[in-house]
């Protein structure tokens, strides 16, 4: 069951227009700001994919700085009618960071991106091995 409070100023016209007087809200799950993630590890190491549908390689942005790798989009357009004319605008973007693991070698970090799906490889760093130092 839900609890729906009626607002007596608002209620009638929210009925005919929903949400359109109250303002964006917050959802829980992906936004169009935050774009959907996926995480795994495998052998080599990480992978961590984000979809990014309609953004092209130019309009992301992928950094590495102490240890903490930051994913960055913009994108802008208008799309118009035979006319010519405008008949919308857009812009969008979102930037997420987060802590790379310990483990993960930063300079070999690789990203791709692929029919809308940005795939970061976070490679694990090669473990060392003890080595036998000979005495002369």
């Amino acid at each position: 069951m839900n609890l729906v409070l009626r607002d007596p100023f608002f209620g009638d016209l929210d009925a005919l227009f929903p949400g359109f007087f109250r303002g964006p809200r917050r959802t829980a799950g992906p936004t169009p700001e935050l774009p959907r993630l996926t995480s795994y590890t495998d052998e080599a190491g990480y992978v961590l994919e984000a979809e990014v549908p309609g953004l092209a390689p130019a309009d992301v942005d992928v950094t590495v700085d102490d240890g903490v790798i930051t994913l960055k989009a913009s994108a802008s357009g208008e799309e118009s009618d035979d006319d010519g004319r405008i008949t919308r605008r857009f812009a969008s973007g979102f930037e997420r960071s987060f802590r790379v693991p310990a483990d993960v070698d930063a300079e070999a970090i690789e990203a791709s991106l692929s029919n809308g799906v940005l795939a970061l490889r976070l490679p694990k760093v090669a473990a060392s091995s003890p080595r036998q130092i000979p005495v002369g």
